[in-house]
């Protein structure tokens, strides 16, 4: 809480991700957070603590790189989403995108990496997806443990309200694994399955998450994603 109160301090960059902001989430201070905002960034594990602060002190937050994983894309897109002053109107755009649902849609952003939403939930940390752009990324993960997860998403109500949905730019989205005989999705075919169903706005290998192209995008904005022309908009995040 040190730096968060410094008033030389403007941002607060994670040094990498892996595990542990969990742990630490009931330790923080939200009055004091709230109080004092600065720019917090960081994705992968740091989704527990982004989206934590975004729900508990009300502050937008980044969903964005962790000190070791800059390039010159990341740092591009870094730059223009932070560092610019015409903050009222920045768009995303990702022509290689695929569509899974067509059509427009307006909300907040909330979301990051599909594995430690999923903690969250039933803490009191968890996140209001209610009329949400909901963002999700993985690592890795086989086709059978993302539809696990995204199936616990669905039972526990996240889904159901959402405004839109972009996925990730996930690596091998065609792979299978011949978990079950003779029913083996890809997982691309698992994230059609779901939100296919849910019949809101998605596309999916949005540049974001665990990929050379990890956009910045800020939690708890106003945006609008238009699907069909695979580009996400969002307007003024200052937090004084």
């Amino acid at each position: 809480m040190h730096f968060v109160q410094r008033e030389d301090v403007q941002g607060i960059m994670c040094a990498r991700g892996g595990w542990g902001s969990l742990r630490i989430l009931r330790l923080l201070d939200y009055d004091i957070i709230r109080n004092n905002p600065k720019m917090i960034i960081g994705f992968s594990d740091l989704t527990a603590l982004i989206n934590a602060i975004y729900t508990n002190a009300g502050l937008v937050t980044f969903h964005g790189p962790v000190a070791s994983s800059f390039n010159q894309f990341i740092y591009q897109s870094f730059k223009r989403t932070l560092l610019t002053e015409a903050k009222d109107k920045i768009s995303l755009s990702e022509p290689k995108a695929a569509v899974i649902v067509k059509g427009k849609a307006k909300g907040r952003i909330i979301g990051g990496n599909l594995t430690v939403l999923n903690s969250l939930l039933g803490t009191p940390y968890e996140f209001d997806s209610d009329g949400a752009i909901l963002i999700i990324e993985e690592k890795s993960e086989d086709p059978y443990k993302i539809d696990r997860m995204l199936t616990q998403l669905k039972l526990a109500g996240k889904l159901d309200n959402i405004a839109a949905a972009i996925i990730g730019d996930l690596a091998k989205l065609d792979r299978k694994r011949n978990f079950f005989p003779g029913y083996s999705p890809t997982l691309r075919e698992v994230f059609e399955q779901h939100f296919k169903e849910l019949g809101k706005p998605t596309i999916i290998s949005f540049p974001f998450g665990h990929t050379q192209r990890n956009s910045t995008i800020p939690i708890g904005v106003e945006a609008e994603l238009d699907a069909t022309g695979k580009t996400l908009t969002f307007n003024n995040f200052n937090n004084a």
